[in-house]
Formats: C-alpha cells, sequence, structure tokens
C-alpha cells in the first residue's frame, strides 16, 4: 500500500499544535512503513530536522504556487496516484484519484457555541471563520474517512458536520519521545539562566488567546497569590501571541500579581521538556480542547496537571490531574493551591500522570492510523 501524505506542515521550523502533530505521524509512519511505501509531498526541500530522510520515504518537492494543493498536488496525484492520500492538516486536493483521508482537529472555536460558553467570534477573524465553515463543508463532501483525536471531537464532529459516525476514526495524539523526567543539573541551570526562570513556578504552555482561558488563568493566581502570600511561585507563560491576546496582556499588566507573571515567548521543542520538568505544576484550563497535548508532555515529565473539565481533556487525563470548571476562578485557584502544597496528593499525580502518559505514542497513533487507512483501501470497489 503507497500512502501519499502532505508533509508540508512537518517542514516548518518552529511546528506548533497541528504542525507537530504531522512531523511526529510522518516520523513514526516512516519506521512503521519503510521505503516506498510511504510518499510525501512538499513545497520546499526538506529541512535539516525533517522528521524522516529520503533514505526512508519518497519526498516529492513540487514548485511553490498559489493554491498549491489544487495547482501542484492534485496533478501530481492524478499523474501517479498512490493507494491513498492523508492530509494531516485537513487539507486534500478535491479531484483526488485515490480514497482521501483527512486529520480534523476538532471543531473547539465552535463547539460550545450552542450552548452559551463559547463564541468563535471571541477566537477567529471573520476570514477565519469563513474559511474554517468551508474547509469543513468540503471534508463533509468529498473526504472519504476522518481522523480525529479524541472521542470528544468525533461526537462533535457527527453532530456539527452531520458526517456519518462510522466515517470519523478516532487516533490519539501523543508527545515526543524527549519529554521525561529531567534531573540534569546543567541542562536545568542553563535553561533557568536562558529564561531568567524562578526557582519555583505555575507553568501554562500554548498559544496566548481567548479559547485558553490565559485571563482566568491569571485572575486565579492572583487570587492564588493572595490567599497563600507564602507561596513562592510565579506563573510563567510559554507560548505566541494570536492576533487577540491582547486581553491576555492587559489582564497581567493590571492584575495585583503582575510582579510574579512572566512571559516567555516561544519556546524551542528542545527546552521544552526542561521546561516542563522544573514546573511544580502545568496549568491549563481551556474553555475548549480536542485533545491538548501539552497535558501529556506534562505527565510524561511529572509534572502534576490542572486541567479543565470540559471537553476533551477528562478524556485525555482520566484521574491523573486536577480539573476544575474553566469558568470559574475561584475553583482554579483551590485546585493550584491543592497542588502545590499537598505533597502526598502531588506523588500521586506524578506517579498516575506517568502511568497515563505510557498509554499514548506516536507509535500507536501511526499503527492505528495505518489501520484506518488499510481499511479504507480495502472498502473502495474492485476496479
Amino acid at each position: 500500500m503507497i500512502i501519499g501524505i502532505d508533509g508540508r506542515a512537518a517542514n516548518t521550523p518552529k511546528p506548533l499544535g497541528a504542525a507537530v502533530y504531522c512531523r511526529e505521524l510522518i516520523g513514526a509512519l516512516a519506521g512503521l512503513c519503510g521505503p516506498p511505501a510511504l510518499r510525501v509531498y512538499l513545497d520546499a526541500p526538506p529541512l535539516n530536522d525533517f522528521p524522516a530522510c529520503a533514505d526512508a520515504v519518497d519526498i516529492r518537492v513540487l514548485p511553490r504556487a498559489r493554491l498549491w494543493t489544487e495547482r501542484r498536488l492534485g496533478p501530481e496525484l492524478r499523474r501517479d496516484p498512490p493507494d491513498v492520500f492523508l492530509g494531516p492538516v485537513q487539507r486534500f486536493p478535491l479531484r483526488c484519484p485515490c480514497p482521501a483521508v483527512v486529520t480534523h482537529h476538532g471543531l473547539v472555536y465552535v463547539e460550545r457555541a450552542g450552548s452559551g460558553d463559547l463564541e468563535a467570534a471571541e477566537c477567529l477573524s471573520i476570514p477565519q471563520r469563513i474559511n474554517r465553515a468551508i474547509t469543513l463543508w468540503l471534508i463533509a463532501r468529498f473526504a472519504d474517512h476522518v481522523l480525529v483525536v479524541s472521542k470528544d471531537s468525533k461526537q462533535l464532529l457527527a453532530r456539527f458536520s452531520h458526517i456519518p459516525p462510522e466515517r470519523i476514526s478516532v487516533t490519539y495524539h501523543a508527545c515526543s519521545h524527549n519529554f521525561y523526567p529531567r534531573s540534569g543539573t546543567q541542562e536545568i541551570a542553563t535553561l533557568r539562566g536562558k529564561f531568567d526562570l524562578p526557582e519555583r513556578y505555575i507553568l501554562y504552555t500554548g498559544r496566548l488567546g481567548p479559547r485558553k482561558n490565559v485571563v482566568r488563568t491569571i485572575e486565579a493566581f492572583a487570587m492564588l497569590r493572595e490567599r497563600r502570600p507564602d507561596l513562592p511561585h510565579r506563573l510563567v507563560l510559554a507560548g505566541e501571541r494570536e492576533w487577540s491576546a491582547q486581553p491576555i496582556i492587559e489582564a497581567a499588566e493590571r492584575s495585583p500579581a503582575r510582579e510574579f507573571i512572566q512571559f516567555l515567548g516561544h519556546v524551542d521543542r528542545e527546552d521544552m521538556p526542561v521546561l516542563m520538568s522544573c514546573a511544580d505544576t502545568l496549568v491549563l484550563v481551556s474553555l475548549c480542547e480536542s485533545f491538548g497535548i501539552p497535558l501529556i508532555e506534562a505527565m510524561s515529565c511529572g509534572t502534576p496537571v490542572v486541567t479543565a473539565n470540559s471537553s476533551a481533556m477528562p478524556e485525555i487525563v482520566g484521574d491523573a490531574a486536577l480539573l476544575a470548571d474553566p469558568y470559574d476562578v475561584p475553583a482554579i485557584a483551590a485546585a493550584l493551591e491543592r497542588v502545590l502544597t499537598d505533597q502526598a496528593l502531588r506523588a500521586d499525580l506524578k506517579a498516575k500522570g506517568l502511568e497515563r502518559a505510557r498509554r499514548f505514542s506516536w507509535v500507536n497513533t501511526a499503527s492505528d492510523t495505518l489501520q484506518v487507512l488499510s481499511n479504507v483501501v480495502e472498502a473502495q470497489p474492485r476496479k
């Protein structure tokens, strides 16, 4: 079975979100498939750290162009079609000559709008909303099968797109094998010097945007500081700003705990495992998440997690994290206080987190993906 895959997202210098998924999936598929089963299409030569080398996969670089998927990738697939095509970031040519499988990374911007939890307008510009609506319609109309990253996402996608559940399969995310508890004195000292990190801190990592609920996280941290001024912790926010990040900056500036809040900006993936390991806890109480890779990264590093009790987050962490209502600032503050002060709880969460994280691996993701692709090919009528 020859698998074609759009690998452009994996060929970026600072992969985030779906680009991380694309990188890790290609690397794991390359290990499972071997040449020439995996055919990767790019619009530029592979970077030095591309997750698969030309000896392991068939890399085909097509010239860059506007509407590259239709103008470059589509004709190439029709000229030399694989047995199945995988679009890991929701894009695929409409006139695909083979079965098209697409990964949909979640309706996180609209999933709770019907119940008033979160309106898409809070998170996306009008062009972005239009683009996502069109993309979802195209997937529902033309994709042969859809991969999603959690059971919660599957339920939402089926409800909002009317795609039959049998055309949707769950293939969980995971985290890089580089995430494990770090205790090396030198690498920790190097990281602290690089970012001027405090000795004790609460970590948030992810894009700085409204969906991530960072304003309430800042408010909960200020409440914690007021309640427990004896705690030495700072709130460290690691991540790039989205177009709508200004309310977060303003919340930090007006916070009574502003002296204890630190913005790191983008953190390279080489530094993230140490940053995670040194944190006393990860706080990720997003209004909605289709998966939440930082949850697995933190648990893999032995770092206790405080997360939200909604969307996919309870599904991912199980009983290995503290859950809080993402709209309840006192509840978030209380969860942070518990995890920072109860040593028995910390030890329990660390042990459970390490065990929980072992259930998620990119090899498992790739294996499950291969099974779905094989099933889709076998279901095609014989010619």
